[in-house]
């Protein structure tokens, strides 16, 4: 069993019998453990759901913004969430950069980019957040330190729930639907290559078909010529 699985069931054990200040608490301190970085079975659990719309529904909130969000929307809304620590803020910036590396098309993060997302002044003190995430697992990369940024090769996947799954749903939809749209395109190329085939064909033959005759008128008058000539010799 790996750590992170090790560290969850730990936590899934303690919850069972935390309930109130003492499961936010524990929150607290998931929220800040280096191995975890999936929350969903946390969010499924009973003492902790009943944390929602509560005196301590800040850190439910918060559990939902690791599961699911970035540093960027706790900046946004800050006074929904509880005081994050410095470890806890951290890992929030891990997870923003995993989430940044699934969403980029070109698979290339610039320095000067992630910087301003997440609140951070110097070269070094994000390339040091980039490498813990190197560490941790969270994305496989390379960084250029001349070009300033980070090339992506592979990002662990977040927690999803129900809004991205619609999501997902609605773009594989999207994608049934253009792939129809591509087939159908496809056989009515086809059927347009069949019968240019059959014309290109049926001129081939006619073609044949005309030389043939021009062939055979020529040979007729050629032989009719000769004929005449050869008749004019005997007289």
């Amino acid at each position: 069993m790996s750590e992170s699985n090790k560290e969850i069931e730990r936590f899934l054990l303690l919850l069972k019998s935390q309930k109130g200040k003492a499961a936010a608490a524990l929150l607290e301190q998931i929220l800040g453990t280096p191995a975890i970085f999936s929350f969903g079975e946390f969010l499924n659990h009973d003492n902790v759901k009943a944390l929602k719309g509560g005196s301590e529904g800040k850190w439910y909130d918060a559990l939902e913004l690791f599961a699911y969000g970035t540093y960027t929307e706790y900046k946004k809304n800050q006074s929904k969430y509880p005081n994050l620590n410095a470890k806890q803020l951290a890992k929030l910036k891990q997870l923003s950069i995993v989430t940044l590396a699934g969403t980029s098309t070109t698979k290339i993060l610039y320095y000067k980019n992630l910087q301003q997302k997440l609140d951070i002044k110097t070269v070094r003190e994000l390339e040091d957040l980039i490498i813990d995430c190197i560490y941790s697992g969270l994305i496989n990369g390379r960084l250029d330190q001349r070009k300033a940024l980070l090339e992506i090769r592979f990002c662990r996947g977040r927690d999803i729930n129900e809004k991205a799954i619609g999501l997902m749903k609605n773009r594989l939809l999207s994608w049934l639907k253009a792939t129809d749209q591509i087939i159908k395109q496809l056989e009515n190329q086809q059927k347009q290559a069949d019968y240019l085939t059959q014309q290109r064909e049926q001129t081939y033959m006619e073609a044949q078909i005309n030389i043939e005759n021009t062939t055979k008128e020529i040979l007729e008058k050629a032989q009719a010529e000769q004929a005449a000539r050869g008749g004019g010799g005997h007289d």
